[in-house]
């Protein structure tokens, strides 16, 4: 008899999280979103050089995240903030303070881009650097896009992988 009321017990714990779940919906998205590059990020900290050069017209998509000191690599940020910037043709620089310990993603894309289109980004700090560049030479592929990007471990320390 013990057998049978645990498992109803666990079968009834699974229905009411599922309805839950169902009602609540899901959870809300936390992510500050921006159309401009910030000069400091959350309480700023390191002052991050971020250069992008394209030569067709772009967006520059910059991604910030921070979690817990203690959490594994594929823990959820605490906090995030996105940045969308259109760009034209050009090189374009940018001056951003960045606490130590938030990652991230540096992305100059180019939507709709014709052979010889060219984009780079570029993070310095100090010394530091992390870049990435991107030529097209042939026509892009349906359903591929053409872009320069890198991911940062630590914006603070230019680490990326």
């Amino acid at each position: 008899m013990g057998l049978i009321k645990r498992a109803f017990m666990m079968l009834l714990g699974v229905g009411v999280t599922l309805g839950y779940w169902t009602l609540r919906g899901p959870g809300a998205d936390t992510t500050e979103r921006l159309a401009d590059v910030p000069a400091v990020v959350w309480e700023g900290g390191t002052v991050v050089n971020i250069a992008a050069s394209c030569n067709q017209p772009g967006k520059l998509h910059l991604s910030f995240g921070r979690r817990p000191l203690d959490a594994k690599e594929d823990y959820p940020s605490d906090q995030s903030l996105e940045v969308e910037v259109p760009i034209e043709v050009g090189d374009h620089n940018y001056k951003v303070e960045v606490p130590a310990g938030v990652h991230g993603y540096v992305e100059l894309g180019i939507p709709q881009p014709t052979v010889g289109a060219k984009a780079s980004v570029r993070v310095q700090v100090a010394e530091h650097v992390a870049e990435d560049a991107a030529q097209l030479t042939a026509p892009l592929e349906q359903g591929t896009a053409f872009f320069a990007q890198l991911h940062m471990n630590d914006y603070a320390s230019a680490t990326n992988d």
